[in-house]
């Protein structure tokens, strides 16, 4: 134990200071830790100057797109109805060329044909805003499309993008209320973190409220009231005779044709629509003075339209 003492101070004589760094290693290891930092500054800069190169370029080539006055122009074809401002000038022509960004106000219900076949009425007192051909904004009012089976027509709001699927449906805004229903073939609704489809068959229909917290399908007659202002603007009843003509009037009712027999399918050949607009009539009210004014009689259920030989019934 004696010798401990001796021990540790020998050890203390002999462990000198560790050993530091010259000045010159020093200096060079800063250096080269200053050159690293600087280049890893350096590339993080050149990748930050191409993102705003890259924003820039769609920046710049969106205004000289604007600027240069070569946006995109589409024709549309006021088929029925007037009163009709297209950014707040009365319209005075029926072809319409159209640029995205164009707004619309119907003062009275009108009827339009967009993209050669797209069957669009507007409800009275109706704003849109024409994104392109396919795309139409509403602001306020009632939209019905009819895309004659095509599809990919769409239609926004401010609650959701409602895209068709071969669709018959309807968009109505009133304030921040906004509902979408369908009549027939298929539309998907969107909006946030939601999404609905929206079927109809053209005898039963769906319809659903996009300013509740839930949006809930609910299932109605395709004969519903909410249609019936589409029929202010009725669709060509005099280019059609016969069964084609019986079969668009059944459509727009929203509810089935029924022949009682073969027979009365082949009566009907010639059947056409008198002289003299059907503006505003319901069609099956149409539909029964075509079939009543022959030897045929009409039956009207809540989903049916069945036509009979009027001796015999139906």
């Amino acid at each position: 134990m004696s010798e401990q003492p001796d021990q540790i101070a020998r050890l203390l004589r002999n462990a000198g200071s560790r050993q530091q760094p010259g000045e010159f290693l020093v200096a060079a290891a800063r250096k080269q830790a200053k050159e690293e930092w600087q280049l890893l500054i350096a590339r993080k800069k050149r990748r930050r100057l191409q993102y705003f190169s890259l924003a820039a370029s769609v920046v710049l080539g969106v205004v000289f797109w604007l600027s240069s006055g070569v946006t995109p122009e589409f024709d549309v074809e006021l088929v029925q109805g007037n009163n009709v401002f297209v950014d707040d000038q009365a319209l005075s022509e029926r072809m319409l060329k159209l640029r995205p960004g164009t707004q619309m106000r119907a003062e009275a219900p009108v009827r339009i044909v967009a993209l050669k076949n797209v069957d669009l009425r507007l409800a009275k007192n109706t704003q849109v805003e024409w994104l392109a051909a396919d795309r139409l904004f509403v602001r306020s009012g009632s939209l019905y499309v009819d895309t004659h089976g095509e599809e990919n027509f769409h239609v926004e709001t401010h609650q959701a993008s409602i895209r068709d699927i071969g669709t018959r449906y309807l968009v109505t805004v009133v304030g921040e209320k906004v509902q979408v229903a369908v009549r027939e073939g298929k539309t998907e609704v969107s909006g946030g973190n939601r999404q609905v489809s929206l079927v109809g068959d053209g005898v039963q229909s769906q319809m659903v409220n996009l300013d509740q917290p839930a949006w809930k399908v609910v299932d109605e007659p395709a004969s519903h009231s909410r249609w019936q202002w589409i029929t202010q603007l009725s669709p060509d009843y005099e280019n059609l005779i016969g069964q084609d003509l019986l079969m668009q009037l059944s459509r727009d009712a929203g509810k089935r044709l029924i022949f009682a027999s073969p027979g009365v399918k082949a009566a009907v050949a010639n059947l056409h629509r008198e002289t003299g607009s059907f503006d505003g009539i319901r069609p099956e009210l149409v539909l029964r003075a075509i079939v009543e004014g022959s030897d045929m009689e009409l039956v009207e259920t809540d989903s049916e339209l069945i036509i009979g030989f009027a001796d015999v019934g139906y």
